[in-house]
């Protein structure tokens, strides 16, 4: 017995030995490859580990040198893009996976196609469908704009599955009458809404502006109860300054989920936009263009020239960069598919800060943040 006990004894502290000898050496090696900047050097020996394999320790090891890879190839990445000077947070790497959480817990794509002047019929109708194909997911209309019957026989007839698409509509307060309620008045527009999209239920339904003030709240307390309804996912707010956004978060119950107003280079409002943030409202960034007004800018061509890109996609990426949920408008298929190729590059920090610098509170149309 005592023989044995010393020969189990010496068996199992070789094994310890030889264990500790094969993880020292495993760690080097790992250490070796792991620190090798190009991910092609690094997965060849993953694969060697995995051809090798031979007991379920080493199984262990390669499931960590694979997770360590993971990890180390993602942190690499993230190094090279801050000493270049560029964002790594755009989220997803295509239009159609990029996407982030609103406050209501549903999530919003964050590149958009934006139908403002889009004329109700078959040229918003293809513009939408050719849009969806083109792997856009988020549309943006409105009551004012006269095409939500458009967007919705678009995304019915995409055949992509309804809760893959993000369509937001708004509520034209404008059109309420002297006297009548705000109440009653959001609920039947939101139904007259409904009723034109034929989709279901709709994503996101924003108050287009911050007129009537005497009864804006009563139209938000309609809202709130479609949330509640379930024909409405999230709500929010459009044209809104700092003073109305408290408004709602001060007599209200649901906070706004959004805030669109409209955002470029030019037009910088970063007060309102700091204060969405603090408190996790979205910014949707319309007009990103500047409606091409600002197209030629000494400082636009040159970037578009040293980055290979259009002045256009300059511009929505630098929306993306800071944050914002970009809704660029075309109709014209080829600007369409070139407005959503601005996931393969990051501006870096001196070209972003330039971009800011050319803020001259440039509106491209009314302005109502700043009303009572």
């Amino acid at each position: 017995m005592d023989n044995n006990g010393n020969e189990c004894s010496t068996f199992y502290a070789k094994k310890e030995k030889q264990t500790k000898t094969a993880t020292t050496n495993h760690r080097r090696i790992v250490s070796f490859h792991l620190n090798s900047r190009n991910p092609s050097h690094s997965f060849p020996f993953v694969l060697r580990l995995l051809l090798h394999m031979r007991t379920e320790l080493q199984l262990l090891l390669v499931l960590f040198v694979a997770s360590s890879l993971l990890i180390t190839v993602a942190m690499s990445f993230q190094t090279e893009c801050a000493a270049s000077g560029k964002s790594c947070t755009v989220p997803g790497n295509t239009v159609t996976d990029s996407s982030v959480e609103l406050n209501s817990g549903h999530h919003i794509p964050v590149f958009a196609l934006g139908v403002y002047q889009s004329e109700p019929g078959e040229t918003t109708y293809k513009a939408v469908l050719q849009a969806l194909r083109m792997g856009y997911r988020h549309i943006d209309t409105a009551a004012l704009y006269r095409n939500e019957e458009d967007v919705g026989r678009a995304v019915r007839d995409s055949q992509i599955p309804r809760e893959e698409i993000f369509v937001t509509t708004k509520l034209w307060n404008l059109s309420l009458k002297d006297g009548e309620d705000g109440y009653t008045f959001a609920k039947a527009e939101a139904a007259k809404s409904l009723e034109k999209l034929n989709i279901g239920y709709i994503d996101l339904y924003l108050i287009h502006s911050p007129h009537n003030p005497s009864e804006r709240m009563e139209m938000w307390r309609a809202m709130e109860e479609l949330v509640g309804e379930g024909t409405v996912r999230s709500i929010g707010v459009s044209n809104y300054g700092v003073h109305h956004i408290q408004e709602v978060l001060e007599q209200g119950t649901i906070p706004p989920a959004v805030n669109q107003i409209e955002l470029h280079p030019f037009l910088l409002r970063d007060e309102i936009a700091e204060f969405c943030a603090f408190n996790t409202i979205r910014v949707e960034a319309y007009s990103p263009l500047a409606k091409a007004q600002k197209f030629g800018h000494p400082v636009l061509l040159a970037m578009a020239k040293k980055y290979n890109k259009s002045e256009a996609q300059i511009l929505i990426r630098w929306s993306l960069q800071r944050g914002y949920i970009a809704l660029p408008k075309s109709v014209n298929p080829g600007r369409i598919k070139e407005n959503a190729n601005v996931f393969n590059f990051g501006l870096n920090e001196k070209d972003m800060a330039a971009l800011d610098g050319l803020d001259e509170h440039f509106t491209t149309g009314w302005d109502p943040t700043e009303m009572a």
